[in-house]
């Protein structure tokens, strides 16, 4: 890496600038009341830099270690934060999601917010830059990110404009573990219309992957077309899952956000709808990368249903094992299906039911991280039907997959597991 100079970020409020300066220390350590809920400041203290990457200005937030409890240590996640439209330098990017950086830094991410042109290829060059950078400065002896990153987690999380360029970068950097996109839009001239394209998410979308969470708002000026329902369908993750937070505007996924934002998009914003965007950011990140089981609740138990319920958010979520196929031998029903090679899975469960019965409460058996399974108590002549699901290191299950059926003394050709990339 060539010419990374360092110094401190400006501030524009002297107190805090004060408290840089000092410190470095931005925030104190949450309590571990706190934890449950993701919306809230995380528990680690933080500091800001400011990084020359190859001429690319990028503000870093950068956990302090040793200050995280027991919640995480060194060596942090590493995350890229793509910023939105800036009105081609009209407003400042990093400064509208300074707070997003500093939420996520506060959970034990190490944060990197380039400062992005506004043409969407020199941006996904830039972000795979940013990548770059991280994974070398942590290995460097003498940098400051030395032994902080773990160069083999990381992600990438975009807002509106930054939301497309993350995913775009996603479809084509296989170093991306997870993503998340607060409200992708990937149309030019929001404004009261649908420009033409600037990414092809049905070109490339089937190669994200990795988990994808989408959040979106309803459409407005400046997300004309609810770009982010189209971006969902076209992901090919197994694993993937958007929230529409309902009544928000464009602007809410914006912290601290700017005055022209609300201005040229409409609507008001929330702080509310802000901290349910950042705690579903955070949940997803948490769960996904981190490897925190707990936060299924947030993001598919009964937290989530809370919010559901308190019409704050409508879900639509994918975690169905795919390619699930079945023949009988015999007394044997052989049964595959596709691995989803994803840390935080620990394995399937399978079910079973009669013709005209329900499925048990209970699997017929639970698995380790498998692509196939023999049932060898069926009887010939006797149907019965089979849905696999996955299930997390917590033991909590994902939604299950479509039912196949099979009959006792039925000999077809054996299927062959199919094994996904991640």
């Amino acid at each position: 890496m060539n010419g990374n100079q360092i110094t401190r970020h400006r501030y524009s409020i002297i107190p805090l600038v004060f408290i840089v300066l000092l410190s470095g220390v931005i925030v104190p350590s949450a309590s571990s009341t706190t934890l449950s809920d993701p919306g809230n400041r995380g528990p680690c203290e933080f500091e800001k830099l400011s990084l020359d990457i190859n001429g690319i200005e990028t503000v870093f937030y950068i956990p302090v270690t040793d200050t995280c409890g027991t919640w995480t240590t060194a060596p942090f996640p590493g995350l890229v934060f793509a910023h939105g439209f800036t009105m081609f330098g009209f407003t400042d990017g990093v400064a509208d999601v300074d707070g997003n950086g500093e939420h996520l830094a506060s959970w034990g991410y190490v944060v990197a917010i380039p400062s992005l042109p506004d043409e969407a290829e020199p941006r996904i060059t830039d972000v795979r830059e940013i990548l770059d950078a991280m994974q070398e400065l942590t290995n460097q002896s003498g940098s400051v990110l030395y032994q902080i990153i773990d160069p083999d987690s990381l992600a990438v999380v975009g807002y509106s404009l930054g939301g497309s360029t993350a995913l775009a970068t996603a479809a084509r950097d296989d170093r991306i573990d997870v993503i998340v996109a607060l409200d992708p839009v990937y149309h030019e001239g929001g404004f009261g219309g649908e420009g033409p394209p600037i990414w092809h998410p049905e070109n490339e979308g089937e190669n994200i992957d990795m988990p994808t969470g989408i959040l979106g708002s309803p459409p407005s000026d400046c997300n004309a077309a609810a770009d982010f329902e189209d971006i969902f369908d076209y992901v090919g993750a197994t694993h993937k899952a958007s929230y529409l937070i309902s009544e928000a505007s464009h602007c809410d996924f914006l912290d601290p956000g700017n005055s022209f934002c609300s201005f040229f998009c409409t609507g008001t914003t929330s702080p509310a709808h802000t901290r349910l965007s950042q705690r579903y950011m955070t949940a997803w990140l948490n769960y996904y990368l981190l490897l925190r089981p707990e936060f299924y609740n947030n993001l598919f138990g009964p937290e989530l249903a809370q919010d559901v319920g308190s019409g704050a958010i409508e879900p639509v979520i994918f975690t169905q094992v795919k390619g699930l196929h079945g023949a009988s031998f015999g007394n044997s029903a052989i049964l595959t299906w596709a691995i989803y090679h994803q840390p935080i899975l620990a394995g399937y469960n399978v079910y079973r039911r009669d013709s005209g019965g329900e499925y048990p409460s209970q699997p017929l058996v639970k698995l380790g991280v498998v692509g196939s399974y023999s049932d060898l108590d069926i009887e010939s002549g006797q149907g019965y039907f089979y849905e696999v699901c996955s299930y997390d290191l917590g033991g909590n299950q994902h939604l299950c997959s479509e039912e196949i059926f099979v009959r006792g003394g039925e000999d077809h050709p054996l299927f062959l597991p199919v094994v996904l990339k991640r």
